[in-house]
C-alpha cells in the first residue's frame, strides 16, 4: 500500500510530504495539460494519462498524512468538518457539542417563533386601531349628520310657528323675506 501511495505522489509530481493545497494545485495543472480536449493528435494516450492522474489523486485523498498536524486531508473530510483542523474531540465532547448545537438551534427557533407571534400581535393591534378609527370617524360623521338634521327640524318648527303666529302681525312682505332667509339656510345645510 505504501508503494502505491508513493507512486501516486510521483504520478502527480509532488513529494510525499506535500500539503493538500500543493497536491490539489499539481493535480489541476496536470489535468489542464493532459486533458484529451486540449491535446492535439491521439487522445487515447491522454485519456489513459488522465485516468492515472485521477486514480493517484483519489488514492492520496483516501490516505491522509499521518503527521500530527495533518497538512493533507481529503476534501470530503474537510467539507464534513467545516474546518481544516483534525477531529480531536472525545466522544463525550462530541456529544456535548451536539447538545449545545441542538440547544442553540432550539433557542433560535423559539426566538423566531416569539418574533412571529409578536409580529402577529402587533398586526392585530394595528388592525384594531384602524377599525376603531374608522368606526370613530363614522360615529363622528353620524353625529354631525344627526346634529344637522336636528337643526333643520328646529328651523322648520320655528318657521311653522312663525307662520302660525306671526303672519297676521308681520304682514305679507316681512313673512316672505323671512321665508327666503330660512329657506336659504336650510338649502345650505345650516
Amino acid at each position: 500500500m505504501k508503494i502505491e501511495l508513493e507512486q501516486a505522489f510521483a504520478t502527480l509530481g509532488v513529494p510525499a510530504s506535500a500539503s493538500a493545497s500543493d497536491v490539489r494545485s499539481a493535480y489541476r495543472t496536470l489535468i489542464r495539460q493532459n486533458h484529451p480536449d486540449h491535446v492535439a493528435g491521439d487522445t487515447s494516450a491522454a485519456t489513459q494519462r488522465l485516468a492515472e492522474i485521477n486514480a493517484a489523486k483519489d488514492l492520496i485523498d483516501r490516505h491522509p498524512a499521518p503527521s500530527p498536524r495533518q497538512p493533507r486531508r481529503p476534501a470530503s473530510q474537510q467539507a464534513a468538518s467545516g474546518s481544516s483542523e483534525p477531529n480531536t474531540l472525545t466522544p463525550e465532547q462530541q456529544r456535548a457539542r451536539r447538545e449545545a448545537e441542538a440547544r442553540a438551534f432550539r433557542k433560535a427557533m423559539e426566538s423566531r417563533a416569539h418574533a412571529e407571534l409578536e409580529a402577529e400581535r402587533c398586526a392585530r393591534a394595528a388592525a384594531e386601531q384602524a377599525a376603531h378609527r374608522r368606526s370613530h370617524s363614522l360615529d363622528k360623521a353620524e353625529a354631525q349628520k344627526r346634529a344637522s338634521d336636528e337643526a333643520r327640524r328646529q328651523r322648520q318648527a320655528a318657521f311653522a310657528a312663525a307662520l302660525r303666529c306671526g303672519s297676521e302681525a308681520a304682514g305679507p312682505v316681512s313673512l316672505l323675506d323671512r321665508l327666503r332667509s330660512i329657506g336659504s339656510r336650510t338649502s345650505a345645510g345650516i
